[in-house]
Formats: C-alpha cells, structure tokens, sequence
C-alpha cells in the first residue's frame, strides 16, 4: 500500500504541474490587459496561495485517521448547510452573472457547493454505517441521510447551480448503490431527482437556451453556443501534437473563461490530441487508484468514503472534457487540479488525502473480510429460515455480516 501512496503523490504533483501552466498561459494575457487588474501573475498567485492551502490540508489528513472526521460529520454537515445559505446573505454573499454561489471569509471569496460535496460524502458514510450491529435499518431511518442530501441539494440549486447539484446527486447515488441500496429505492430517487432537474432546466430560459444551443450549436454559434464553438476550434486547432506551449490562440480573448470552465480546450489546443490523452491517463489512473483503495479497505465507511471521493473526481473530468467537446451541454465545472478555482482545488486536495488516509489506516488494521450482509432480509420470526433463533448452518456469519473474528456486524438493508 506504501507503493500505491507514493503513487498518489505522484499524480497529484503532475495535475497540479499541469494545471499551473495552463492557467499562467490562459490568464495572463487577460489578467495583464484588464484594467482591473493589469498583472499578468494575477491569476497564477492566487492559485499558489489555494496550493499552499491545499497541499497543509493534504499532509494533515494523510496523518489523521479519517474516521475522525467520519464521527463529526454531522457537525460538517451542518455547517455545510449553514455557508449554503450564507450565500444569500447580504455583506456575505458575493453575487456575479445572476448567481448566489460565493462567500466572502477574511478577504478570501469561497464557495460553498464545494464543500458541500465532500461533506455530503462523509455524511452519508456516517448515517450508513452509524449504529451497526444494533438494527436493521429500516425505509423510516433513510429518510434521515436521503433529507440531508435533498436539503443540501435544494440550496445548491437555489444559487442557481444546477451542475454542481447534479454531481452531488450523482455521488449520493453512487454511495447508496455500493453500501446496497435496492434497487427498486434507487430507482424511485433517480425519477424524483431527473424530474426535479427537468423541470428547473424547463423553467429557466438560461439553462433552457443551453439545451437547444446544445442540440443545434450551429444556429446559435455567435450567442449561448459561442464558448462551444471556440472550444472546439481550439481542439480542432491543435490537432494531433498541439500548437505548442505558449502558442495558444483562444487565449487572445476569443474564449472566455479558458482558465477554468474551458480550460481542457486549451490543453488541447497547445499539446494536441496526444497531450489530451496523457492527460485523460493521468486522471483515469488517479480514479483507478482510489476505488483499489476503496476496495481494500478495512472498515465499511473507509470503502464509501473511498468510493465517493474517487466518484467525485472521476465525475467532474468526464463532464468538464464532455463540455470541451460538446458531447455534453455548456455548464460551469472545473477540472480537478488543472482549473484556476481555489475552492474546488482545496476540496481536491482534501478529498485525496482521505485516501491516503483511508489506505493508511488500512494498513494498520487487522484483516477482516468485507462485509456482505447487506441485502439480506431482515431477521424473521424464530420458524423462518434465517430468523431470530434459528439454528445457525456452518458460516452462516456471512449472511450476517459478521467477520470471522466474531467482531463487528454490519446492517443490513431491509428489503
């Protein structure tokens, strides 16, 4: 496991190389010409401070046990809540392009539903795994984790935010499909949440207007498709070994927002098609390595913390290159490490070194199987097979979600 820690390291050094020359080269030119601004570092500097956060708050969780702050993630849950709703506060909110999506702390604009990501990541490992061994859990107890997740969903999209909304929904579902959820449940929630999804993108003339951009970008090139249709001039530009570093053209302030929202269009533009798929590999590679960690996990919330945080990358790079390439709709989100965004950096940071953590504490504990009970029914009466007093048959701590050293014993999901 040592192996696969320095490997971890290893990638997030490269991301975070990659991604700082990228956003030098896409913001300078921008930065220097503002008049605002009028330095060319701007953008650079800022995201130096938010690595040198990041990189204290990476180095203090590969040494913490993150079951730490799995047992506090109601209070980080809660506090999550609470900045979702500052943002439309007055004095405290920042607002830009229509949107409530930012705080002001100490100076320093933040925001939120990044936070809320990860937090709704270990609220869900507590509230699943909280009380094991004492009794099932029943549809009455998940509604507590499923309000939690709607609640925090509910504000994201009050900003508006409706990517961001549809990741942590997303990672919710994935962290309820692994610890066994049924799927008829799943199911029911996937409905209510496309339909929810549905009904503001309808509703609102902006998201809508990015729909149709979307499936006729040639109609509306000079208007809401015009970031996609440079995008992909940018990719069609650089070809199959780039332009070059430094040699970018977009960057002249044809499109904008290319050190964030479009900045996989730029690395595409400059190292080409072979660059991009460098690129993809170090992701791909990164993702590949925290579901192993997931899957060696010891304890329970260690493999859904794990699981959640890998999903979560994994997520926000596939619908960032989507957008780049307009196989997906026009939408705001960063690519880990490689996008200037300080909030969303630090949230990364912090996210990996749960799985260095996770791996770490890992190796330290003894070896117990996975558990495996959770589909099971719950227990019956005393005749039924299985049921409360029934004879037990040879590993029958299996289907009951005991380990072999008699210890803890996991909840099942009743059907």
């Amino acid at each position: 496991m040592q192996s696969e820690r320095a490997l971890l390291v290893i990638l997030v050094i490269l991301l975070q190389g990659i991604g700082l020359v990228m956003i030098y080269d896409a913001s300078a030119i921008f930065a220097n010409e503002s008049p605002a601004i009028h330095d060319s570092d701007f953008f650079l500097k800022r995201q130096l401070v938010w690595v040198g956060l990041g990189a204290a708050a990476f180095g203090a969780l590969c040494l913490m046990d993150y079951r730490v702050l799995v047992r506090n993630a109601l209070p980080i849950f809660g506090v999550s809540l609470v900045s979702l709703g500052m943002v439309f506060l007055p004095g405290i909110g920042v607002e830009a392009n229509g949107s409530h999506r930012w705080i002001r702390l100490g100076g320093k604009i933040f925001q939120p539903s990044e936070v809320a990501k990860l937090s709704c990541i270990l609220f869900l490992a507590h509230a699943l795994t909280r009380g094991q061994g004492r009794s099932p859990l029943t549809i009455k107890k998940l509604l507590f984790p499923l309000g939690g997740i709607a609640v925090c969903a509910g504000l994201i999209l009050l900003e508006p935010n409706l990517s961001s909304t549809g990741v942590l929904g997303s990672i919710g579902f994935i962290v309820l499909f692994v610890s066994g959820l049924k799927l008829r449940y799943l199911l029911c929630l996937t409905v209510a949440g496309l339909g929810g999804l549905a009904y503001k993108v309808y509703t609102s003339s902006y998201q809508f207007g990015r729909i149709l951009a979307y499936l006729d970008p040639i109609r509306h090139e000079s208007g809401i498709a015009y970031q996609q249709t440079h995008s992909l001039l940018a990719l069609g530009t650089g070809g199959l070994f780039g332009l070059g570093l430094g040699a970018g053209r977009q960057k002249l302030g044809f499109l904008p927002y290319l050190y964030n929202d479009f900045v996989g269009a730029s690395v595409g533009e400059q190292v080409g098609f072979i660059g991009m798929c460098v690129l993809i590999s170090l992701f791909v590679i990164l993702v590949v390595l925290g579901f192993r960690i997931a899957t060696r996990a010891r304890q329970f919330e260690g493999y859904l913390v794990a699981t959640g945080v890998s999903s979560l990358i994994a997520l926000e790079t596939i619908l960032h290159l989507g957008v780049v390439t307009s196989l997906l709709p026009a939408t705001g989100l960063n690519l880990p490490f490689v996008s200037f965004g300080g909030s969303n950096l630090f949230v990364t940071f912090l996210g990996v070194g749960l799985l260095m953590s996770i791996s770490r504490v890992a190796e330290k504990e003894p070896a117990t199987e996975r558990p495996r009970a959770l589909r099971v029914r719950a227990p019956g009466r005393r005749d039924e097979p299985g049921g409360v007093g029934a004879p037990r048959r040879r590993g029958a701590w299996r289907a009951q979600g005991r380990d072999r050293a008699g210890g803890q014993r996991v909840r099942p999901f009743v059907s």
